[in-house]
């Protein structure tokens, strides 16, 4: 209906924010100067696949140890809540003491079982303040800057920041997007607010004359070897394609994270489970040898 009206179609798609991002919307005012829109909208589209590919992968690999974890807390507090305390009468009735580590699950289990009117409101009330803290810039910040100190998902999330990066504002410059239009545009796209933060104060020194690599150089975002590949790109004119390749790069580079963390997490799961189960299995043997003690 807006293009019937003669509206532009970039200012047709910005009435839309939820449906078509600013960097698309961009890209295709560039394309409106410059006549390449057929060009720059099968750019743009393989940009959003390629975004969308690797939410999935990201999501995917975290499926598994979610589900695993899951499974094993439940199965754990069923065997501690509801099959334990079939012990307790019975030493009741024995007249036999009982060993430490029962007393301690009983008494977690006697607790939870008087309380859980008041304990699992206050999960779900904790659970939930905690989603809305996260949902506040002062929280995502914190939680975000949590994430990168992790020493598996901290290099993922840094993967993932310069692949976005270098990946959009290569999009852009090649649609012919002027780089100071196209930096804002891309920067405002991080997902990261500790990233963000970092790079909002890039703008004002390209403003003053200063180039893009030394400025990103200052922030400690990117690794040296991203630097340099930029540098080279603004010294020889073709920063674009230096660009496509640094995400490329670490477009890999995310995928062997990704497999490595899942090969991780398998393994250690199990470990996880094992323990807990083993806990609780020495925690029934110990009382079946104490209640066989207790005949003699």
């Amino acid at each position: 209906s807006d293009l019937e009206r003669g509206v532009r179609l970039s200012a047709a798609f910005a009435a839309h924010p939820l449906v078509f991002p600013s960097l698309v919307t961009d890209m295709v005012r560039s394309a409106e100067v410059t006549g390449k829109l057929e060009t720059v909208l099968r750019q743009a589209a393989k940009h959003i696949e390629r975004e969308a590919s690797a939410r999935r992968k990201i999501r995917s690999a975290m499926i598994y140890p979610i589900i695993v974890a899951t499974m094993a807390i439940v199965i754990a507090l069923g065997i501690i809540l509801f099959v334990l305390p079939a012990f307790t009468d019975l030493y009741a009735s024995l007249v036999v003491k009982q060993p430490g580590i029962l007393v301690f699950l009983l008494g977690v289990s006697k607790y939870v079982k008087a309380h859980y009117l008041f304990i699992l409101p206050g999960v779900l009330a904790a659970v939930v303040l905690f989603g809305m803290w996260i949902r506040t810039p002062r929280g995502r910040y914190a939680l975000d800057g949590f994430l990168l100190k992790m020493p598996l998902l901290g290099p993922m999330v840094q993967a993932s920041t310069t692949e976005r990066f270098t990946r959009a504002l290569g999009d852009m410059l090649t649609a012919g997007v002027p780089v100071g239009q196209a930096y804002a545009v891309v920067v405002a796209t991080v997902r990261n607010p500790v990233h963000r933060a970092a790079l909002n104060a890039v703008g004002a020194s390209m403003a003053a004359g200063r180039g893009i690599s030394y400025p990103l150089q200052q922030t400690g975002v990117f690794t040296p070897s991203v630097i340099q590949m930029i540098r080279v790109g603004e010294e020889t004119g073709h920063m674009d394609e230096n660009l496509q390749e640094c995400a490329d790069m670490h477009e890999e580079e995310l995928d062997y994270r990704i497999k490595r963390m899942t090969s991780f997490l398998e393994p250690a799961l199990i470990v996880f489970v094992g323990l807990m189960v083993g806990f609780v299995a020495v925690t029934l043997i110990t009382s079946i040898y104490s209640l066989a003690g207790g005949f003699h």
